[in-house]
């Protein structure tokens, strides 16, 4: 115990010593994963469903509208961001978000349809300014070479908050009743509400003055000897990655929505029993994300994400034959676990190889995936699923998810030999075993104690290359 409690006060420390960008960020991720676990989730797809006289076309309908919003936004709010101030959008984002905020309430209280659909488009309005900016400014406060682990620690909180959120809602419908009634769903989409509002407070404490210099820019390999000229196919990384997530975010987007519903309709289950589903896939997918992490400096990230979006996909090809109860909901949390496992190895790849300059515009690419790709093919998934199917859809998607693996396999020869070709060891003290970070289990303590403590990390650059890049104006 005593061991235990020394970790957790290192680990606070660690975070406290971060740059003050990093933690104002995941204090937002907090915020707004608990924001969207309360409300954003089961419980505003069965409003919607129900406000809408139970159509999931209509439910795909609210999505593509919100979709519509972000994607015409956000190409411009990165545009502008790189060659403006991200802090200065991040406001903006903000503005647009608390008027979010109050159309939101007005339109679940007196279940305007209209006014439920401009609802969704003022909330893409704001995911898309704040989209780009918001990443680019934590990626330029990170040194390159440890926003793996940084990303990792980012989507822990977010998967860890998102899970939390459940227990939340659970106890609201504890205290209100255990039921789709829309004047309980209300009560938990105002309290959900609520902690956005405190998200998008945060985003005035974010400075561009306190990102990092040429510490947090790409790598730059030119005057490094790389085998195969792999450093020349560097630049398809992010075109890769980039189709990758739109295709696999289009897959995403026909069933991510309506499974709530599916739960709801098919096997008829109570609010409490879907958010305890929801929570339990959430710190499923914390866990998980960790080890991938860990698995990666082992294998490699890409063969880490390849890995991951396979094994998630072989479960929903599984749960699309319906198997019996206990196993379904087995293979959901291990699809939702496992899917999610590998983001922050490949938004890590992303910023390792996209010069500061931009990684706005880069963000906003990815964006689309989530913005167009993702909503915009809720619109499908609902017209598929009432011309057939749950099943027919959750078929489907595992088919797309295929695809967007397929072209992950690309980066397999390029993105290992650009980090071994500049994988470096730190000259860091050794720790004592009581001095790793928190959340590290025993055995990889065992493993990593022989070695410094950089440990060959990933893409890590040494000081004579660093000193050797030219300054790059953000």
């Amino acid at each position: 115990m005593d061991k235990l409690l020394d970790r957790w006060k290192r680990s606070k420390e660690d975070l406290r010593s971060m740059n003050k960008n990093v933690q104002m960020v995941l204090l937002w991720t907090v915020l707004s994963a608990l924001s969207d676990g309360i409300w954003a989730g089961a419980v505003l797809s069965a409003e919607v469903y129900i406000i809408t006289g139970n159509s999931n076309k209509m439910l795909g309908y609210t999505s593509g509208a919100l979709g519509l919003a972000l994607t015409l936004s956000i190409f411009p709010a990165g545009y502008i961001a790189d060659k403006w101030r991200r802090d200065y959008m991040l406001r903006i984002a903000a503005v647009v978000g608390i008027v979010a905020i109050v159309t939101t309430i007005i339109a679940v209280v007196t279940r305007w349809i209209w006014l439920l659909y401009l609802t969704f488009v003022i909330w893409g309005l704001s995911m898309g300014i704040q989209l780009p900016s918001v990443e680019s400014i934590f990626a330029d406060s990170i040194s390159t070479g440890k926003r793996s682990e940084i990303f990792a620690w980012k989507n822990f909180f977010y998967q860890l908050a998102s899970a939390a959120a459940p227990l939340v809602s659970i106890f609201l419908f504890l205290s209100f009743g255990d039921d789709w009634d829309p004047s309980i769903l209300e009560i938990v989409i105002f309290v959900g509400l609520a902690f956005r509002l405190g998200s998008f407070i945060l985003f005035f404490k974010l400075k561009e003055e306190n990102c990092l210099g040429k510490e947090s820019e790409a790598f730059q390999l030119e005057n490094v000897q790389v085998e195969d000229n792999s450093s020349n196919r560097r630049k398809y990384i992010p075109y890769l990655l980039g189709l990758s997530n739109f295709i696999i975010g289009f897959g995403a987007g026909m069933t991510i929505k309506f499974f709530p519903i599916f739960f709801k309709n098919v096997f008829d289950m109570k609010p409490i029993h879907v958010n305890l589903l929801t929570g339990a896939t959430l710190v499923a997918t914390a866990v998980c994300s960790l080890i991938a992490q860990r698995i990666s400096r082992k294998i490699g990230r890409v063969w880490t994400i390849i890995g991951t979006s396979l094994a998630g996909t072989l479960c929903l090809f599984a749960i699309a034959f319906l198997p019996p109860i206990g196993l379904l909901l087995t293979l959901f949390i291990f699809r939702g676990a496992l899917m999610n496992a590998s983001q922050p190895l490949s938004r890590s790849i992303m910023m390792d190889n996209v010069p500061k300059k931009n990684r706005a515009k880069w963000n906003a690419v990815e964006g689309i995936a989530f913005g167009l790709f993702w909503n915009f093919s809720a619109v499908l998934g609902g017209i598929l699923i009432e011309d057939y199917s749950y099943q027919f859809c959750f078929f489907v998607t595992a088919s797309i998810y295929v695809a967007g693996t397929i072209v992950i396999v690309f980066l397999v020869p390029i993105v290992p030999k650009t980090e071994s070709a500049v994988q470096v060891e730190f000259q860091l003290e050794e720790r004592e075993e009581d001095e790793t970070p928190f959340l590290v289990d025993d055995e990889m303590e065992a493993q990593e104690l022989d070695v410094h403590a950089g440990h060959h990390m990933e893409l890590a650059l040494d000081e004579s290359i660093l000193n050797q890049s030219e300054e790059v104006k953000t």
